[in-house]
């Protein structure tokens, strides 16, 4: 991953279209691609950041709440609009750990 600060800022807009998401296919390639990302993400965690576990945290509550906004996860009685909050709110709060790129 060259950038994962990029990667932040396309899950947010991955969050933000899931918040409007209707139809099952765009639910199902908006999970699979933020999904993808974030995979991609913990692995530069792991190797690059010595597995920072507040990373970790962060990232597996935005997958959470991903997956809640689009129907791929429990929502725990939350409305899409609860989870899309909480998923900006901890990726925003990865991309603000994350060391610059250089």
């Amino acid at each position: 991953m060259n950038s994962p600060k990029l990667a932040i800022d396309t899950l947010i807009s991955i969050s933000n279209e899931a918040a409007k998401a209707r139809t099952m296919a765009d639910k199902a390639a908006l999970y699979s691609a933020a999904r993808h990302l974030l995979s991609d993400l913990e692995a530069h965690v792991d190797e690059y950041l010595h597995g920072h576990v507040y990373l970790h945290e962060k990232l597996t509550s935005a997958r959470w709440h991903i997956g809640a906004m689009l129907g791929f996860d429990i929502t725990n009685g939350h409305d899409i609009d609860t989870h899309h909050v909480w998923a900006l709110g901890e990726l925003q709060t990865a991309g603000d750990n994350l060391p610059d790129e250089r």
